[in-house]
């Protein structure tokens, strides 16, 4: 539809066109917005012609082309803008306090740059990372084994060994060390604090452990933490041969490293067996390994160590691996528990 532009608007629009802008006198005082509503054909004969645009800018020519316009009056564009847009009531405003909590809240939820790196790369490099997780496990494992017959030797006895002032022999020409802490095996069935006490002990704790790794999901993951276990054992077995009994040639070591390698593998067959054949078979596994085949021995100790086996497999069986290993950490880890229930002498 098509509007009529009266002939004074024309001429009004053609003389501007041919003058330049100018901006209105200051004691005008009107803001050029401000205009009133006023329809052209609504216009008084006596009214004078329209006045020049009260714009501060210059404006554009019109073109040749025949003007199409309305007859809408000029408006106040914050008015406009104001009618076109909806007064948002008060109570559809977010509450400041609750958005600032749930951001709090979301800052503090974040994990920091360390856990968020790990937590990536255990996602785009999953069995990369399950290595060393199985790795940090299996430490944290068999240091717990490691610990229930831990002994030391003085460094005034390891240094006067040449001399034939080192620590006390035992009737098998042993060093004979000194136990760390009020370790159960010393104080109730009363075995030497010697290199082969320790790790005979340390094998029936990982013994203990390797049961209960056998259920594990997939049997590589058995093999991963099976094969840590004895590296780790192999590393902590060198170091003392090396700080506490002054082993400094490497093939000796090496020598004394396989040979345990070989009692572990022995150790698994001969528990296995006491395990499904009886507590009399099992009897005769720890008298040959813990005892030393000691003729002399007393039964009821040997008792005490096949209770100490029953009790810790059927304990560890009920655990999942990360609370074995919160409590292998722990001061008074599950191995404690286990020996708190066997009889003193």
């Amino acid at each position: 539809m098509s509007f009529h532009v009266c002939s004074q608007c024309m001429r009004a629009l053609r003389q501007h066109a041919r003058s330049e802008a100018f901006t209105l006198p200051k004691s005008l005082n009107i803001h050029p917005r401000h205009f009133s509503k006023m329809t052209p054909h609504s216009k008084s004969p006596d009214q004078p012609a329209a006045p020049k645009s009260q714009s501060n800018k210059p404006v554009i020519p019109p073109s040749m082309a025949s003007t199409v316009t309305t007859n809408i009056a000029a408006e106040n564009p914050e008015v406009s803008k104001q009618q076109s847009e909806p007064a948002l009531n008060s109570s559809s405003q977010p509450n400041v306090a609750a958005m600032q909590k749930q951001i709090m809240s979301s800052l503090g939820q974040k994990d920091d740059l360390a856990t968020r790196l790990a937590k990536g790369l255990r996602k785009t490099a999953k069995s990369t990372t399950e290595s060393y997780i199985t790795y940090g496990v299996t430490e944290a494992i068999f240091n717990s084994c490691a610990a229930q017959a831990d002994y030391t030797i003085p460094e005034d006895q390891r240094m006067n060994i040449l001399t034939g002032k080192g620590p006390p022999k035992t009737a098998d020409d042993v060093d004979l060390g000194q136990p760390l802490g009020n370790s159960w095996w010393f104080r109730t069935l009363d075995l030497p604090p010697t290199f082969s006490t320790w790790s005979q002990v340390t094998f029936l704790h990982m013994y203990i452990m390797t049961v209960r790794l056998r259920n594990l999901e997939t049997p590589a993951a058995f093999r991963d933490y099976q094969r840590y276990l004895i590296e780790h054992f192999s590393s902590t077995a060198e170091d003392k041969m090396i700080l506490l009994h002054n082993m400094s040639a490497r093939g000796i070591r090496n020598k004394y490293l396989k040979d345990l390698f070989w009692q572990w593998r022995g150790v698994l067959a001969a528990y296995d067996e006491g395990l499904i054949k009886g507590d009399a078979v099992l009897a005769s596994a720890i008298w040959r390994n813990l005892f030393r085949g000691d003729e002399n021995v007393d039964w009821d100790k040997v008792a005490k160590g096949v209770a100490f086996t029953r009790k810790g497999i059927a304990t560890v069986a009920n655990l999942d691996i990360q609370t074995i290993v919160d409590q292998s950490v722990a001061e008074s880890n599950w191995w404690t528990k286990v020996q708190q229930g066997l009889p003193e002498p």
